[in-house]
């Protein structure tokens, strides 16, 4: 029971912590650097079980993150530990995420990639081709064909992975992903909303420029140094670099497809 608590404040699976995940990762954390760097590696996974819901806990319940504008509207910055939101780019994807959905209710909603599941409870249909969990329809995005169409379709940064963080790399894939939704997974007069960090995929981000992958609608969100976000127009955005030392996008493109 502790350490099942622990491993949900800390942002760290169960499995994490099992007795045999334990002693796996012992062995191979001593064998890569010996004695001392198993010790220092113990003092950093307990200084992160206590770190991380510190974190939470303050931005929660003493220091709120504050609030952005996005497309004239106001959301306030999304703290969670898991993925510990408030370092990257989900602390302004799942409000704006969130917000859309609900104005969605009732209708029949697909999500590509398994993310808003991780901070609150959905009844929508899920499609990750990865991730095994209860309810997630392990198929491939770009040859998926539901026996009946969605209202709406939305995806979090996940269809830069698409064909770019597979073996083999496949560039083209993104493409013809994009299309099936379009084309076979969404109803006529159905939206599909994308959220895609700037330089994670340079390839997906060369087809958005030239046009190959068409929205209907763009917008371009940006952190700057202090670490808040704001609307930007796409030449700001398209020149910022993915920071992966965090790792966290330091912009990214909200795009709206129509059916």
């Amino acid at each position: 029971m502790f350490l099942s608590q622990i491993s949900e404040l800390s942002g760290m699976s169960k499995g994490y912590w099992d007795n045999s995940s334990i002693t796996t990762r012992i062995k191979r954390v001593y064998k890569k650097g010996g004695l001392l760097f198993l010790i220092k590696s113990g003092f950093g996974v307990l200084w992160r079980s206590v770190k991380y819901p510190f974190l939470h806990y303050w931005f929660n319940h003493i220091s709120k993150l504050g609030a952005f504008l996005f497309n004239g509207r106001e959301y306030a910055y999304f703290a969670n530990i898991y993925n510990t939101t408030w370092q990257n780019e989900r602390v302004v994807e799942i409000p704006i995420a969130s917000r859309v959905l609900a104005e969605h209710k009732g209708e029949r909603i697909l999500e590509v990639g398994h993310v808003l599941g991780h901070y609150t409870e959905v009844s929508h249909d899920v499609l990750d081709k990865y991730e095994l969990s209860e309810g997630v329809i392990n198929e491939d995005v770009a040859t998926f064909a539901p026996q009946e169409k969605y209202d709406f379709i939305i995806s979090v940064s996940t269809m830069e992975h698409v064909g770019w963080d597979e073996e083999p790399r496949d560039p083209e894939k993104v493409i013809k992903s994009f299309d099936n939704l379009k084309n076979n997974c969404l109803k006529k007069g159905g939206t599909i909303m994308v959220t895609i960090p700037v330089d994670w995929n340079p390839s997906l981000d060369d087809h958005v420029r030239s046009g190959r992958i068409k929205f209907d609608e763009i917008y371009y969100l940006a952190k700057n140094e202090r670490g808040k976000w704001s609307e930007v127009d796409e030449r700001v955005a398209l020149n910022l670099k993915y920071d992966r030392t965090v790792p966290s996008a330091r912009a990214i493109y909200l795009g709206f497809i129509r059916g």
